[in-house]
């Protein structure tokens, strides 16, 4: 499996070379988009990712677990609450069919 996400109107750098640009902008647009790839399992109602490549790379080897419900025609994804903070986040994502 594949996966990129991004923040909808990401702001382009100031700079046609991809490893170029200030550091600032690189930052930014580092914490707008996640992107990670391996292989993946179904155990009950979790899917496990185990991760081969992460543009976080402290994820790489490191399964990620999300829980899986299908309403419809929509699979939605969920994180375990995870703490950032002061705040307990739960990530979810709604993927649906393509007609």
């Amino acid at each position: 499996m594949s996966g990129q996400l991004a923040v909808g109107g990401r702001r382009e750098l100031s700079t046609s070379v991809v490893l170029a640009g200030a550091e600032s902008e690189r930052a930014e647009a580092y914490s707008s988009y996640v992107a990670y790839c391996g292989e993946y399992r179904l155990e009950a109602d979790v899917v496990v990712h185990t991760l081969r490549m992460s543009l976080f790379p402290n994820w790489v080897g490191v399964e990620q677990r999300r829980r899986a419900e299908l309403i419809g025609n929509r699979l939605v994804l969920a994180t375990p609450p995870t703490v950032v903070g002061e705040r307990v986040l739960v990530n979810r994502l709604d993927w649906v069919r393509a007609e």
